[in-house]
């Protein structure tokens, strides 16, 4: 098949959407892509410390799911000054898999030594791993109370990669950091700022111990895409395929009923709604990469996200969502010359990280970037 042009607001002219399965194998079909880098997860437990001191670093924090009878899978990000960040991952396999969904981030597969114990009925882990730089890092966390419900609920990521994603983080239970809590690099211990003082009865440090984290993320892309395969008709089992850099994606119909359709890939669900005009996306599930297949994130679109020419509805909202959780971001889309934008409008501090996309005709070329306000 010749090189197709992948456009995001206005795709391949389709000359009917459905009719006998020789009238639909006779015209082209229309050609989408999911057009938004999601990547979604969960996790048994967050902790996190806030540092001063360090030339390079102010936080580190890392992501456990510890459900299986061998290692723990485990995610630490470093957060630089400029609030750019890095990843670091003990398992291959999530890490290529992270690179695939987000391969603009940067991130390194590193052995990272675990433990988990008690002290005095409050948790504490403990973490060690060597960064690719050669720098040993030893990372120290002590709740400074038993997690609670009281303290969950939607993180603030304050500023951190502010200019590459839009992230929703939900957390079950959590606590502060207690003041025996500590991180070194090289062996050299930095301070950890206190967060709450109450003097005689509490003190509670810059850090956080969390159970039950999830972690959904609009994130920046840059990705050039040609088609491989377009489905012959619109109905179940046909597929549309492309493949960028990081590999070949498919896209199969698993169900058509009245105007929507159900597609299915590996890691996502999209609705699709079939318009006179053309397609529209309705909404994106994404399911998490851990071993709990029962969670996922939503992006919804009201009413819709058109694919190509039509009519573009009057106000188009968006929101945001995590299985069992109550908190949302969401807000309002915007159409441009080429592509649209995802404004945040809550909460407050979401509204700085704008989504913008749009797509390069000629180039085959899916951009996205995240940062300002409209």
């Amino acid at each position: 098949m010749s090189k197709t042009n992948i456009v995001v607001a206005k795709l391949l002219s389709i000359l009917t959407l459905f009719g006998t399965a020789n009238q639909v194998q006779a015209v082209e079909m229309p050609m989408f892509v999911q057009p938004l880098a999601i990547a979604y997860s969960y996790f048994d437990k967050h902790v996190m410390l806030y540092f001063e001191g360090h030339p390079r670093y102010e936080a580190m924090e890392a992501m456990i799911s510890d459900r299986s009878a061998s290692a723990p899978d485990i995610r630490i990000v470093l957060t630089r000054h400029n609030q750019t960040q890095l990843d670091y991952f003990s398992n291959e396999k999530l890490l290529q898999k992270f690179r695939s969904d987000i391969p603009q981030r940067e991130s390194y597969a590193a052995t990272i030594a675990y433990s988990s114990n008690q002290y005095e009925q409050r948790p504490l882990v403990n973490i060690s791993f060597t960064t690719t730089d050669k720098v040993k890092v030893s990372f120290n966390l002590i709740a400074a109370s038993k997690p609670s419900a009281k303290y969950g609920g939607m993180t603030d990521p304050e500023g951190h990669a502010g200019t590459t994603a839009l992230p929703l983080m939900i957390r079950q239970r959590s606590s502060l950091a207690d003041e025996a809590s500590s991180i070194r690099f090289d062996g050299q211990q930095y301070e950890i700022p206190v967060h709450t003082y109450i003097p005689f009865f509490f003190t509670g440090m810059k850090g956080y111990y969390s159970e039950q984290f999830r972690i959904g993320v609009i994130a920046a892309q840059d990705v050039s895409y040609s088609s491989i395969e377009l489905p012959h008709s619109l109905s179940p089992d046909n597929a549309w395929v492309y493949h960028s850099a990081t590999g070949a994606r498919r896209y199969t119909i698993k169900q058509v009923a009245d105007k929507r359709i159900i597609v299915q890939s590996d890691q996502e669900e999209l609705e699709l709604l079939s318009l006179e005009n053309g397609l529209a996306l309705h909404e994106i599930k994404r399911f998490s990469t851990s071993e709990n297949p029962s969670e996922s994130m939503r992006v919804h679109f009201d009413p819709y996200l058109p694919y190509q020419g039509g009519h573009w509805p009057r106000i188009v909202n968006f929101t945001m969502s995590i299985s069992n959780a109550e908190e949302t971001i969401s807000g309002t889309v915007k159409l441009s010359e080429k592509g649209f934008s995802l404004i945040p409008q809550t909460p407050t501090w979401a509204t700085s990280r704008v989504v913008r996309t749009e797509s390069i005709a000629d180039a085959n070329r899916l951009l996205s970037s995240v940062g300002g306000s409209d």
